[in-house]
């Protein structure tokens, strides 16, 4: 997977078509940055920058909803495609800005026979052994991380042994 398509495009501004209400901008955000965002606004608002609304999705989700018209100001996108395809599409102004780079992690529950510091070597090996039964990842045909997991399993030559085991969750978050 090329590093674009790993990093997350962000801060694209839209192209206005309404001043901000009182209310602050709305900020369409990447699913993955619903731990980080909202901690990241209300210093924001501490600090006399005024209120910001979120809405949190998968970046194609949110995506579709701006080429649909919906009026938010800010993208913040887990997919460079994505944020340049609304430019390229008059929806948004461009070219945007990287602000961070996102990483696949391989996690297990508690009591789990599948042990994650064993990283990709140990996930094949659970796969081909049968240990896990149900593997969650974000839906790959609209999550830029469900992409990333979908061809990282394939790289590793396990999408076929894993893709039975799916449970899709609509957001990396979910």
């Amino acid at each position: 997977m090329s590093l674009t398509r790993r990093t997350l495009a962000g801060l694209i501004a839209l192209a206005p078509t309404r001043a901000w209400a009182s209310e602050g901008p709305l900020v369409a955000a990447a699913s993955d940055l619903t731990g980080a965002l909202p901690v990241i606004v209300e210093r924001f608002r501490r600090a006399g920058g005024g209120p910001v609304r979120l809405t949190f999705g998968s970046s194609g989700a949110l995506t579709r909803q701006i080429e649909a018209g919906a009026p938010f100001e800010v993208f913040l996108s887990a997919e460079a495609s994505l944020a340049r395809r609304l430019v390229a599409s008059g929806r948004a102004e461009g070219p945007g800005r990287v602000y961070g780079q996102g990483r696949l992690v391989l996690f297990a529950r508690k009591g789990s026979r599948v042990r994650p510091a064993g990283g990709s070597a140990e996930l094949v090996r659970a796969l081909k052994d049968g240990r896990i039964r149900r593997m969650a990842i974000a839906n790959p045909d609209h999550a830029p991380y469900g992409r990333a997991a979908r061809e990282a399993l394939t790289a590793l030559g396990v999408w076929t042994l894993a893709e039975p085991r799916l449970v899709l969750g609509d957001s990396a978050a979910q």
